[in-house]
């Protein structure tokens, strides 16, 4: 009983399979967008960063240089 229930199992995933190569399309486009959307977020976060950086070691230059 239990090894005809992992046939039936096995089957209703193989028909199920078929169903997705006509949205193969939109789930690449899916990928592509999010990709893109996930890049963009790491380059202004990394601006973002750089420019807090530069900010801030300008700020310790200043305090050392006129502090001598």
């Amino acid at each position: 009983m239990v090894v005809e229930e992992e046939r039936s199992m096995e089957e209703g995933l193989l028909k199920l399979k078929n169903l997705n190569d006509t949205s193969d399309c939109r789930i690449t486009a899916c990928v592509i967008l999010s990709t893109f959307v996930a890049v963009c977020g790491s380059f202004s976060f990394g601006v973002a960063v750089s420019y807090h950086l530069t900010l801030l070691a300008l700020f310790f230059y200043k305090i050392i240089y006129y502090n001598r």
